[in-house]
């Protein structure tokens, strides 16, 4: 085994990241390291939880199964465990609000991402990453850049394989302070991506939140209709301003009109 020690401290003191991307070809060491980042945080008295990705996981209902098992250390003010027989919505809700208020340090691994493709489940990954606090730290490993929205994010390469084309990126909110993304720079193909970003990207649940925006609805009560967390309404808000270029609410509504998504 080849340990990684520069690395391993590199993804360590990332700690303003909200999300840290391993990207390789296969054969690089991509589970080895991030193994050993798992060890050392474990070390560090840090609660994690690993999932190792597989095409089943497409299926949003196991993909959740997978993450309560695997988030079951976790411990927060408002995180309660998931009723038993809890799924859909309930589950991805509990799964949220478990991850929002945990209070101490942890990190969310997940190897081999790129098997992960359905709509769903990436969306419910976006909702995750949005409601990490910032005591938490989702960690990616993937042969190519993930579909997460990485693009609203910060990213700023932390470690690279020349050789190889391996590459390390940690990702903050843009939301953070001035200081926090002075020195940021975001990944060729994700600025390509954030360029093009358009209505035709919205996902259906964005969809959805905006019909229930133009019919008058608040936050509070898109959340009770989906049976989400409004934090999650509010990832779905931040993600729809994007695409649709908006300031405001009122804004996305009349963008979204003018441009045939809603009625």
């Amino acid at each position: 085994m080849l340990h990684r020690p520069q690395l391993v401290a590199q993804m360590a003191e990332a700690r303003a990241a909200r999300v840290i991307v391993l990207r390789a070809a296969a054969g690089f060491g991509k589970t080895t390291l991030m193994q050993q980042y798992a060890a050392h945080c474990v070390a560090q008295h840090q609660a994690v939880a690993w999932l190792r990705v597989d095409a089943g996981d497409n299926d949003l209902e196991r993909l959740l199964a997978h993450l309560e098992a695997g988030l079951a250390p976790l411990r927060g003010k408002r995180g309660a465990p998931a009723e038993p027989g809890d799924s859909g919505p309930r589950l991805a809700h509990a799964l949220l609000e478990r991850v929002g208020s945990a209070s101490q340090p942890f990190a969310i691994v997940l190897d081999d991402l790129e098997t992960l493709h359905d709509a769903p489940a990436l969306d419910f990954l976006q909702q995750l990453i949005a409601a990490l606090p910032q005591c938490g730290t989702l960690v990616v490993g993937s042969r190519a850049t993930p579909e997460l929205g990485l693009g609203r994010l910060r990213a700023r390469p932390v470690a690279g394989d020349r050789a190889g084309g391996a590459a390390l990126f940690a990702a903050r909110d843009q939301q953070q302070g001035p200081d926090a993304g002075t020195q940021a720079s975001v990944p060729a193909e994700e600025a390509r991506a954030a360029r093009v970003g358009s209505a035709d990207s919205l996902t259906a649940r964005e969809l959805e939140v905006l019909h229930m925006l133009s019919a008058g609805y608040r936050s509070r009560v898109i959340a009770q209709k989906l049976f989400v967390s409004e934090l999650t309404v509010k990832s779905h808000l931040r993600r729809i301003h994007a695409k649709l270029g908006a300031q405001s609410r009122t804004e996305a509504v009349a963008l979204a009109r003018a441009r045939g998504l809603i009625a």
